[in-house]
């Protein structure tokens, strides 16, 4: 009994550690410092998970030789060995304990019965292998090639979803309203422009009213010239709009992607607003690119009404932290990605690793809150080419007059 008790305080410690190291590269993600800072923090925290598997196993194997080299058994001497032999991982141990008990807790309320700001609606997928439609390798390079053969790996693995959202402040005007939603192309290099080509092609089959685009379309530089053979033959009767996100800055080419778009005709609102008339309704699309482009969409000298009628109001940002924006601002619904559904999710568990301030939380999906409707894209891809549990996605929005309800 003595040795089982040890063994949890042990293990439940390490997850503990673990815990701790994945909230914290998950937050680093999400303050918009130069990349060479946040890199430079993450690497720190990731290194720190197999250091601290390490040095716990260390412990439990010295803990392990002193039971057998003294015979004694009762959990008192354990915990007096630990604390001559190792003070400090028993100090920092005692820390772990209630925050593992806490992270145990805040991950069962979202599992079971499921998280409160999850959002419960009708949907359907249509799963697509990309690859298997391709007359080319899509993966390009060494280490996407021996990624795109990892088992499990769904990088090239489509989901093509439609939800049906309700949404109490729809105008009547809009019931059926139809939003394409795409996010985080990360145009590398790694994956070939093909396979956005291919991917894109089942977006007119949606047939969309309008379409939304939240952010990293480029990483580099190169592969700006691919925007008009990609997002450039995406058509919706009412427009398509987009903002951009950190990755695009790391271009340092923002002007020139913002030219190319407008050349193939693809409306920006990072940091501003717009107004687009389906069915002859006035709806505003706003943009919201903090913390890495700013400012935010300063909707303070926006009209009230918009020729007599009240209109309705869609907030594009590339990150979810900015859920509490789009409630500040009385967005009925709000648009993001950034997360990539975590782009790895453990079976039974879920995400891991998702640069926000909120952790996994809303790694990907739809939720509730203050009145606003919130959709996470998982994004078309990323840039490292790898994905579990996680697939690429590219979303219709059936927006709908209803009460909008929670798990």
């Amino acid at each position: 009994m003595s040795l089982l008790l040890a063994a949890i305080f042990w293990s439940w410690s390490l997850a503990g550690h673990w815990a701790l190291c994945a909230a914290l590269v998950n937050r680093i993600h999400a303050i918009g410092m130069p990349r060479w800072i946040v890199k430079s923090c993450s690497l720190v925290g990731l290194i720190l998970m197999p250091v601290g598997l390490m040095y716990w196993l260390f412990i439990g194997w010295r803990t392990q030789a002193m039971l057998f080299a003294s015979q004694a058994q009762p959990l008192t001497s354990i915990w007096q060995f630990w604390r001559e032999e190792f003070p400090l991982w028993q100090i920092y141990s005692c820390v772990l304990l209630p925050w593992m008990a806490f992270v145990a807790v805040i991950w069962a309320r979202r599992k079971y019965p499921g998280d409160p700001v999850a959002f419960t609606h009708h949907s359907t997928v249509k799963k697509l292998n990309v690859a298997d439609q391709a007359d080319q390798p899509l993966c390009v390079g060494w280490f996407a090639k021996l990624c795109q053969f990892w088992p499990g790996n769904e990088v090239l693995r489509l989901h093509v979803e439609q939800h049906e959202l309700p949404i109490p402040q729809l105008p009547p005007e809009l019931d059926g309203l139809r939003i394409v939603h795409l996010s985080d192309m990360h145009f590398t290099g790694h994956i070939s422009q093909r396979y956005f080509q291919l991917a894109l092609q089942h977006v007119a089959d949606l047939q969309p009213e309008l379409i939304a685009i939240t952010g990293d379309l480029v990483d580099a530089a190169d592969c700006i010239d691919w925007l008009p053979e990609t997002v450039g033959n995406l058509r919706a009767e009412h427009g398509i709009y987009y903002i951009l996100g950190n990755h695009d800055s790391r271009t340092h080419n923002l002007g020139r992607i913002h030219r190319v778009l407008a050349d193939v005709g693809i409306q920006d609102v990072g940091g501003g607003w717009k107004f687009a008339y389906p069915r002859g309704w006035p709806l505003l699309l706003a943009g919201n690119e903090l913390p890495w482009l700013g400012p935010a969409a300063d909707l303070r000298h926006a009209p009230v009404e918009w020729r007599g009628k009240p209109y309705f109001r869609v907030l594009l940002a590339h990150t979810p932290d900015q859920f509490g924006y789009a409630q500040r601002w009385n967005f009925p619904l709000m648009l993001a990605g950034h997360t990539h559904g975590g782009q790895i999710a453990l079976p039974g568990i879920g995400p891991i690793f998702a640069p926000s301030y909120h952790g996994v939380r809303y790694a990907g999906g739809t939720f509730f809150q203050g009145g606003c409707v919130m959709h996470v894209s998982r994004g078309l891809s990323a840039e490292l080419a790898l994905r579990w549990n996680a697939p690429p996605e590219i979303s219709l929005l059936k927006l709908v007059r209803g009460a909008a309800g929670t798990a």
